[in-house]
């Protein structure tokens, strides 16, 4: 059983080594990226795993609102006789689960899509960027309570996806499932109530520092216009979570074999 993670992303240049990293040590067998007319070194940077992993870069250049949902839909039909299950994420976006990857899969085997809560990430007091890791460098997030983490995000058996409605959930032939395989009946962008983390969450890094979030807005998006003065509203620190930073060896050893 393959499994594969794709995102498609602008402007990563700074995070995309630690991404792609990440995905390898939580043991997803290939990274699929949709570049998004980056103009820094995003594609450079992760082209450098080629020689070590599986990582396919394709260059990817719509830019009406749903570039994301035909991103998704463009390599979920390429790739739906290769990958067994692939994980529709965003480059700011960490799975962090209760068990092995493989074990997590193999639970759900019955079903056509896991839907997997945020965990909204505040910038822990960063101004400026700090120059660790993202998973080490920010260990604070908002509770479960918050209402932006109703949002899902979603890992689904290519073959079995009818459409991508909106970046978060699809049209699926077959059960949609949270990750403690609970039904999903009404599936949608977002859950009913308040996420339960107890089998695991997708770390959302959202802000990053203050100036991290100035460089979002300077960037800007296809579908929304961000306004500075969201930060103070996404800048959440209330809970502990170090969750995401055990990984940081095993993501620095995969790291030195590419840098």
């Amino acid at each position: 059983m393959r499994t594969a993670v794709v995102a498609v992303v602008k402007d990563e240049e700074r995070y995309i080594a630690e991404w792609i990293a990440y995905q390898f040590a939580i043991r997803f067998d290939a990274v699929i990226l949709l570049d998004n007319k980056s103009t820094d070194g995003t594609k450079a940077a992760a082209e450098r795993f080629k020689q070590h992993f599986d990582v396919r870069v394709f260059d990817w250049t719509l830019t009406t609102p749903d570039y994301q949902r035909k991103g998704y839909e463009f390599a979920l039909e390429l790739f739906r006789n290769e990958f067994a299950w692939m994980a529709c994420l965003d480059a700011d976006e960490f799975l962090v689960l209760d068990r092995p990857l493989g074990d997590m899969l193999a639970r759900h085997s019955d079903a056509a899509a896991i839907a997997v809560p945020w965990a909204m990430f505040g910038s822990s007091g960063h101004a400026e960027r700090p120059a660790g890791l993202v998973i080490e460098s920010y260990t604070q997030r908002a509770p479960a309570t918050f209402g932006p983490n109703r949002h899902i995000k979603s890992i689904v058996r290519p073959k079995q996806v009818r459409t991508c409605r909106v970046s978060h959930w699809f049209e699926v032939d077959g059960p949609y499932v949270d990750l403690a395989g609970r039904a999903i009946v009404d599936v949608k962008a977002r859950l009913d109530d308040a996420p339960d983390y107890a089998a695991g969450q997708l770390n959302h890094y959202f802000t990053r520092s203050r100036a991290d979030w100035d460089a979002k807005l300077a960037r800007g998006y296809h579908d929304l216009q961000r306004q500075p003065q969201e930060f103070d509203f996404y800048d959440r620190n209330d809970v502990r979570d170090d969750s995401a930073a055990r990984w940081a060896p095993k993501v620095r050893e995969l790291l030195a074999t590419v840098f």
